[in-house]
């Protein structure tokens, strides 16, 4: 008998966790739509106000990732690395499933850094010294790149890691893009490009 009960109880845990992380998963994702609708729908002036409400939201202990990631992206459009390096970190570590906002953080750190230089140049050499990792695979990244990709203009042929770069750097990145590309300037436009 008591092993019924056992078995029960522990059929009746594995159940309820299971349903939790399905719960969890659709909240999870319905946070994010929120997050992508209102970038795409909030004008350039506007989004990081609609983005920042949704970022100070927390559901149940957890953050809107990303929410965060697109502050990131604003604070890198904007040239605010430090700031952009938080955003990207709260994003990464409230969902890893978001694998390019690590290379974002690392980035943006070493562009506040002392040292700094151009963002892209050390985008480039930080996705080197991470063992060049796919850009764009997980299904967060993806979207959130298809969002970016709805808010700006056609980017030139770029390679996974030009177009990550093209896409949260806003105007200024992309015309550094376009200048690298146009003077062939060593690896960074073979980086750059398919």
């Amino acid at each position: 008998m008591w092993i019924w009960v056992t078995a029960f109880g522990v059929g009746t845990v594995a159940v309820i966790l299971v349903v939790d992380a399905i719960l969890s998963a659709r909240r999870r994702q319905h946070h994010y739509e929120r997050a992508l609708d209102a970038w795409r729908t909030a004008g350039p002036h506007e989004r990081v106000t609609a983005i920042r409400k949704l970022a100070d939201e927390v559901d149940n202990g957890v953050r809107n990732s990303q929410a965060w990631y697109l502050m990131g992206c604003h604070h890198l459009a904007e040239g605010e690395f430090k700031e952009a390096a938080r955003a990207f970190g709260i994003a990464h570590h409230a969902d890893f499933r978001f694998a390019s906002a690590a290379l974002l953080t690392f980035t943006a750190l070493k562009a506040a850094s002392p040292a700094g230089g151009d963002w892209i140049t050390l985008l480039v050499a930080t996705w080197h010294e991470t063992g060049c990792p796919d850009i764009g695979e997980t299904r967060e990244d993806a979207q959130t790149l298809k969002c970016l990709e709805s808010t700006t203009r056609d980017p030139p042929m770029l390679s996974p890691l030009g177009r990550l770069a093209w896409l949260v750097s806003g105007p200024h990145g992309q015309e550094r893009i376009e200048q690298a590309l146009l003077q062939k300037s060593g690896g960074l436009a073979g980086d750059l490009t398919c």
